[in-house]
């Protein structure tokens, strides 16, 4: 065998070995993450041309350039966790790029980000986009006054970016007013199905890569009191140079010195003043201003959103328990029904099952058999009892496929029917299952262990392989006990109406 032979089998091997290995090996890693810097004029092209056009004026970077190009400058460090500008004043603009640092090269296509601004304190003025994220997603591409949010998304139109530096967008905010701690810009909702999230595509499938929530850029603005302009007064050119004063020219007489001002009373801070939330106690910091959590609502109120419920679960506009807090069937009949409360709210879906495969999870149950059923509603988070997220699916489907979910983790979920009138039925058995791991199913999905439709037997291959279980469901009489009963019944009515037809006297001729 010669050398050359000897190399190709080798490569065969490596390449089948490779060709067997599953996709998890290759899963995303998350390690990017969101930063942002002073805009720079970075030369792309010619001379002239620069990759998000000319800086504004006035502008807050100073443009640096040696024989290589064109140096940028960042943000100073305030704490770990907080960058700071400048000093602007009123007028100035703002400039900011959003950089995506990617130190796995990974290939992203897709990046949505909402950022958090005080728009009484800072203005909008222009957002743009790199053209590499052609996609943007309509409404998706500006400033909300009303919100206070600037808010971006875009993808790759097919084709993937793998840079370790990603310049996303260009940010312009122009200062409205001041105040002597400075207003923060904060990254919204970092998390996966958030409002900041930064996905990496692999074959048909987009993983969630961010690795931490970024920290905060704090805007800080000159005192009223300074001046940037300096004080030229006493300056005497025309001395500089001279070593006797002129003796022809009478000195004219000095002016009286005004009376110094009366120092001003300095600004008591603002006792709401925040950049986190931890700096409000038990309320929250938003657009650099503490507000009290609101009084949760209970169960049965009208809501919006999660967090506006005692139970931290908000379904179909209302506030709805928990599943550790939601009573048995039992308990709920004893107590007789409740406001405005149905026998509907009774049911309960039944024979949950789960799967997984990769980063998906397959989830089935039994359809629930009730004339005021309109939807299904999934509830699933890492944490037992308590669901963050959830989906709804038609009442014609009883299975849901959720992808991308984090490999490795635990994953609970619950199922809960939806009438018509939006009232939600018990939760079903809670399921759980490792990402990833079949095995770890607390409930296993298999073939033939979820009902499909009517007609079908619930109990088929629930015990074994032995095949179906019959289920009878025979009534009323044999069939040949009810043939020989009919076949009787009409015997004996032609005898008696042949012997009727003998003995009557009566002659229709006559």
């Amino acid at each position: 065998m010669n050398t050359n032979t000897r190399k190709h089998r080798l490569s065969l091997a490596v390449a089948l070995v490779i060709g067997l290995l599953p996709s998890q090996a290759f899963a995303a890693s998350q390690d990017a993450t969101f930063e942002l810097y002073p805009h720079c004029i970075e030369r792309e092209g010619k001379d002239d041309e620069w990759i998000f056009g000319p800086i504004p004026s006035p502008g807050i970077v100073v443009e640096t350039r040696d024989i290589e190009g064109v140096r940028c400058s960042s943000f100073e460090v305030q704490d770990p966790q907080t960058l700071r500008t400048r000093p602007l004043k009123p007028g100035d603009i703002l400039d900011i790029d959003l950089v995506i640092d990617n130190p796995s090269k990974q290939p992203i296509n897709r990046v949505r980000t909402w950022l958090s601004y005080d728009p009484n304190m800072l203005g909008g003025e222009a957002v743009t986009i790199n053209k590499k994220f052609s996609l943007v997603t309509p409404d998706e591409k500006g400033f909300s006054r009303d919100e206070g949010y600037v808010k971006m998304e875009a993808s790759t139109d097919g084709k993937t970016v793998n840079d370790e530096k990603i310049l996303f967008a260009r940010i312009q905010l122009r200062v409205i007013k001041t105040n002597p701690i400075g207003t923060p810009i904060t990254f919204h909702d970092v998390q996966p199905n958030g409002h900041s999230v930064i996905m990496e595509k692999s074959g048909d499938e987009e993983s969630y890569i961010v690795k931490e929530e970024p920290g905060v850029l704090l805007v800080t603005f000159l005192d009223d009191g300074l001046s940037s302009e300096e004080d030229t007064e006493n300056d005497d050119i025309g001395n500089i140079f001279d070593s006797e004063p002129d003796t022809d020219v009478e000195p004219e007489p000095e002016a009286e010195p005004e009376p110094e001002p009366e120092p001003e009373a300095e600004a008591e801070p603002d006792p709401n003043a925040c950049l986190r939330d931890e700096d409000c106690g038990d309320g929250t910091c938003t657009a650099g201003q503490c507000e009290q959590k609101p009084a949760l609502l209970s169960n049965g109120a009208s809501c919006s959103y999660d967090d506006e419920c005692e139970s931290g679960l908000c379904g179909s506009g209302i506030c709805v328990p928990n599943l550790s807090d939601e009573p048995t069937n039992e308990q709920q009949v004893a107590q007789g029904p409740s406001g405005e409360r149905t026998a509907f709210s009774l049911l309960q879906i039944r024979n949950t099952r789960v799967t997984t495969d990769g980063s998906s999870v397959f989830l089935a149950w039994d359809h629930l058999r009730s004339s005021q059923l309109k939807a299904y509603t999934v509830y699933y988070s890492k944490t037992s009892g308590r669901y963050m997220q959830r989906r709804t699916i038609d009442k014609s489907e009883n299975s849901l496929t959720l992808r991308s979910l984090e490999p490795g983790k635990r994953y609970y979920f619950a199922v809960r029917a939806l009438s018509k009138k939006d009232e939600e039925s018990a939760f079903s058995r809670e399921v759980s299952i490792v990402v990833g791991d079949p095995d770890s199913s607390s409930a296993p999905l298999v073939a033939g262990s979820i009902s499909t439709g009517p007609g079908k037997n619930p109990v088929a291959n629930l015990i074994g392989d032995g095949g179906p279980v019959p289920v009878p469901g025979e009534t009323g009489l044999p069939s040949a006990m009810a043939l020989f009963l009919i076949g009787s019944a009409v015997v004996g009515t032609t005898f008696a109406s042949r012997r009727q037809f003998v003995v009557s006297d009566f002659k229709p001729h006559e």
